[in-house]
Formats: C-alpha cells, sequence, structure tokens
C-alpha cells in the first residue's frame, strides 16, 4: 500500500513538472514585447474608463433632454391656456387682435425656438336643435405672425360630449410645436427627417363677458 502511494506521489508530480515546464515553454515562444502586454496592469483602470463615459455622457444627454421636452410641453399648455382666457374676455375681436394674442400665446415657449409654434382660434356655435351639432362661426390659425382663416364658416366641429349644450357659445384654443432635441438640432437640425415630437394642448372654453365672441373680420 505504501509502495502504491509513494508511486501516487510521484506520478504527481512528474505531471506538475511537466505542466510547469510547458507554460515555461510557450512564454518562450511569445516574444517579449508580448509577454511585458500581458503581464501589464496599469492601463486597466483607462480601459474601463473608456467604457464608462460614452455611457455617463448618453445619462447626461438624455437626461437634459427629457427634462427639457417636458418643460417645453407645460409651456405649450400654459400658452394654450392664455389664448383662450384672452379672447373669452373679448365680445368682439378682430383679426389683427387674435393675431396679436396668439403672438403672446407663442411667447410663453421662449427661450425654445427651434421651431415656429402654430396657434388655432375657432369660434363655435352650438345649434338650437334636438341633435345639436357644433358649428364654425370663424377661426384664424396663426404661424410666424401670419394669420389665416382655416376652416369654413358653417362647416361641422368636433367638440367634447360634454361641451354640446344647446344654444351655447364656445372658443376653441391650442397651440401646437415640434420639440427637436438640442443636441440633434446642433447637428444639421435633423430629426427623423424634421418630423420632430409633436407637443401642445387645446382648450375649449365658454364667454365671459358677453354669449358670444364676434370676429367681424375673420
Amino acid at each position: 500500500m505504501n509502495g502504491n502511494m509513494h508511486m501516487s506521489a510521484i506520478s504527481t508530480e512528474n505531471t506538475q513538472r511537466a505542466a510547469s515546464g510547458l507554460r515555461q515553454s510557450a512564454r518562450l515562444m511569445l516574444p517579449r514585447r508580448l509577454q511585458r502586454f500581458f503581464a501589464e496592469r496599469d492601463g486597466a483602470a483607462a480601459i474601463e474608463f473608456a467604457f464608462v463615459v460614452p455611457i455617463m455622457l448618453v445619462m447626461l444627454f438624455g437626461t437634459f433632454e427629457l427634462s427639457q421636452a417636458i418643460e417645453t410641453n407645460k409651456k405649450a399648455g400654459r400658452g394654450a391656456s392664455l389664448i383662450a382666457d384672452l379672447v373669452t374676455q373679448q365680445a368682439v375681436i378682430t383679426k389683427s387682435e387674435l393675431v396679436a394674442i396668439a403672438e403672446l400665446g407663442a411667447a410663453a415657449l421662449a427661450p425654445y425656438n427651434r421651431d415656429n409654434p402654430e396657434v388655432e382660434m375657432v369660434g363655435i356655435q352650438v345649434t338650437n336643435e334636438p341633435t345639436p351639432r357644433a358649428l364654425v362661426v370663424w377661426s384664424q390659425r396663426v404661424v410666424n405672425g401670419a394669420g389665416s382663416r382655416h376652416l369654413t364658416v358653417g362647416s361641422t366641429i368636433t367638440i367634447p360630449t360634454q361641451l354640446m349644450i344647446r344654444n351655447t357659445f364656445i372658443v376653441k384654443a391650442g397651440l401646437r410645436v415640434k420639440y427637436f432635441p438640442a443636441t440633434a438640432h446642433v447637428i444639421n437640425s435633423q430629426v427623423n427627417g424634421r418630423r420632430g415630437i409633436q407637443m401642445g394642448e387645446t382648450y375649449h372654453l365658454r364667454p365671459r363677458t358677453s354669449p358670444t365672441v364676434t370676429c367681424p373680420d375673420c
């Protein structure tokens, strides 16, 4: 039995010596520069830094763009609310006054200026019929300071069901703008073929000081 154990120990020792010899031979076969390269550990931190920095930059710019987009959307809502509130305070309003109010509402988007906002204002009369209809009385669309009629007078328009009350007047005001991320705007202002992200809000309000809001020259 002792003899067998002795032979096993000799065999294990010989195997370890052979493996060590193979490793040493492999080292000798490699050029010395490669040996130093594989043994070097000083550049590990630089390599880790190179992997981590792009991820950190993406997270940084992503957080910045997300916060800017949310803020722009909120400003668009505030601008639309301001427009609707100012229009419904008038009993009679002109086209030039509507354009001025639209410009005032669009100014709420500042300092965002990567797209021209579009403002829509519509005077709507709900008919006094058993099944009431919402009809366009006047309309104005304002883009970049220029106003134009964009809906046919007397045409039907869709409004929320809860506002379909017979013989009532409603003012619809909306502000829409496309959000283009700042990083993409810098790079040639190209985001999916200039489609951007549509943002905005629409309000339906009743006149404050009179039964209707008329616009003779709209």
